[in-house]
Formats: C-alpha cells, sequence, structure tokens
C-alpha cells in the first residue's frame, strides 16, 4: 500500500489521529531540534567546569579559589590551555603570567597575575596526582571552550529562526524573555491555539448572593483571623472534667497549723486555716476585741 494510499486511509477511519499542517511547522521542528541540542551543550558546559574545578581542589585548593570562580572566562581557559598544571604556573614568571592573561583580560591582567602568585607561594607541599592533572586540565579546559562558543553558535542560529515565526517579536517583548526562554515557549505551546479553553462560567442568577471576597483572596492584614469558638470554648474555667482526680492535699488535716485563741475569749479554735477575707477580719476583730463577743 502507497503512502497517499495509508494517509487517505487513516483520514477517513481516524480523522483524530491526523493534524493539519501549517507553515509554521517546520519553524516549529526545527526549534525543537536546536533547544534539544543546547540543552544537551548547557549539561556539559555544567559538567567540564565542575570537573576543573574539582581536580583543582584535589591537587592545589589555593589556586582553585582564585581561578575556580572565574572558570568561564577565556583568558583562565588559555592559561590553563598554555600552563596545565600548578607546577608549570609555579616555574613561570608573573610577567610571563601576565602577558598570558593580557590578550583576553586587559583590565584585570596584572591583579589577577598578582593573585594566582599568591596562592601558588603558599602551597609548599606537592600533592600525588599532580602531574596526571597537568594532562587533563589542558584538555578540560579546550573542551569547555569548544563548549562554551558552540552555545554563542546556537544562540545566532536559535534567533534566526525565531525572527521569522509572527509570534517572535511578542514573545522576546515579554519582561524576563530572551531568545531561548521565547524560543521555549514556541516549541513547547506554540500560538495556544491547541490549548482548550477554559470552561464557561454559570451565570449569577438575578438575586443570587455574590460569593464574599474574603472567601476568594488570601487575608493580607497582619493580624491573624480569628479562629471560630469550640465546644470547649465556651465551657467556663473552673469547670473540672468528670472523672479526672484532683490535686493531693499538700498537708494532711492533723499536720495543719492551728490558731490558738487567747485566755478569756470564747472563740473556738478554727480546725482549718481562714483563707478568705471576710472570715479573717471577723477573727482579727474577735481577738482583740473580747468583749464583743458577750
Amino acid at each position: 500500500m502507497s503512502a497517499p494510499t495509508t494517509i487517505a486511509d487513516a483520514a477517513r477511519t481516524m480523522p483524530h489521529t491526523l493534524r493539519e499542517l501549517e507553515p509554521d511547522d517546520e519553524t516549529i521542528a526545527a526549534l525543537h531540534m536546536l533547544l534539544g541540542f543546547d540543552d544537551d551543550l548547557a549539561a556539559e558546559a555544567t559538567r567540564t567546569p565542575n570537573r576543573i574545578r574539582g581536580l583543582l581542589t584535589a591537587i592545589h585548593p589555593g589556586l582553585e579559589r582564585v581561578i575556580g570562580p572565574r572558570i568561564h572566562h577565556p583568558a583562565v581557559l588559555d592559561l590553563l590551555e598554555r600552563y596545565g598544571s600548578p607546577t608549570a604556573l609555579k616555574q613561570a614568571s608573573h610577567e610571563e603570567i601576565t602577558e598570558a592573561l593580557r590578550p583576553r583580560a586587559p583590565p584585570i591582567a596584572e591583579r589577577l597575575a598578582a593573585e594566582i602568585r599568591t596562592a601558588l607561594d603558599e602551597q609548599t607541599v606537592m600533592v600525588p596526582g599532580t602531574d596526571a592533572a597537568a594532562l587533563i586540565l589542558p584538555s578540560l579546559a579546550s573542551s569547555l571552550r569548544t563548549v562554551l562558543d558552540q552555545r554563542k553558535t546556537r544562540v545566532g542560529n536559535i534567533e534566526e529562526l525565531l525572527d521569522t515565526h509572527p509570534l517572535s517579536q511578542v514573545l522576546t517583548s515579554m519582561p524576563g524573555n530572551g531568545v531561548r526562554t521565547g524560543a521555549r515557549i514556541l516549541a513547547e505551546i506554540g500560538d495556544a491555539s491547541a490549548v482548550p479553553p477554559p470552561p464557561p462560567r454559570r451565570l449569577r442568577r438575578p438575586g443570587a448572593r455574590h460569593p464574599p471576597l474574603r472567601q476568594l483572596h488570601p487575608r493580607r492584614s497582619g493580624t491573624p483571623a480569628r479562629k471560630p469558638p469550640t465546644q470547649t470554648g465556651l465551657l467556663p474555667r473552673r469547670v473540672r472534667v468528670p472523672g479526672r482526680p484532683g490535686l493531693p492535699r499538700l498537708l494532711r488535716p492533723e499536720d495543719r497549723p492551728r490558731l490558738e485563741a487567747q485566755p478569756g475569749t470564747d472563740l473556738p479554735r478554727p480546725t482549718t486555716l481562714r483563707r478568705h477575707l471576710p472570715h479573717a477580719q471577723k477573727r482579727t476583730l474577735y481577738l482583740l476585741n473580747p468583749s464583743r463577743t458577750a
């Protein structure tokens, strides 16, 4: 069965499996391929610097602290490709290191060379594996340079394809959207024509109550919302839960202090301590004026 016959039969029996070809489908397909390759380059551009910094940390931590944060700089890559190891850098003079950095980094060549010489002089011990790292570091620096150059080239290709699409100016005019982000939106979402529209909202009946806004939007004021009263919150504080044992008495009845009455008074001895103010006032009056008891 030929291809046109197969397509015609599929269109007759399974129309939902076919889609209409548009003029910009070739652009979107090309963007998919370029963005996939750019993702691979981005992963490689992350892995290679980490590998270089890991090797430098293992053999010379001081040198890694100086050139590690600037590992993507072209001048640092030139320096690693030319010398390749801390031993070779230590044998070079300050002027030689400055001349190696000057073509790609004229403003910082002197300062960076001085920092490198200071870091090299701080370490006097040669770590095992330094000679092997001298064979790996130049290759990694060259690979990183190639990856960074390829990413710059791919950005130009992506920008050329994006300019041919009618939505390119709209995508790149959005805040925070560059060439890569706009191409990613166009490749993944397109013009949003395939996105199903949201379901229509039910029209409000005449006289129906509008939902309060405090239920639709979160509270923004600093005062926290009050909690609804619960069943336990409505009970008085001094209500004791049934079945809960009370606290033990600190003093037994026979160990409690008793108040001795003065001679000549008919005031009986209290059996318990008077804790309330009215009883204390009565007891004081009885003790000070015994004639009132008659």
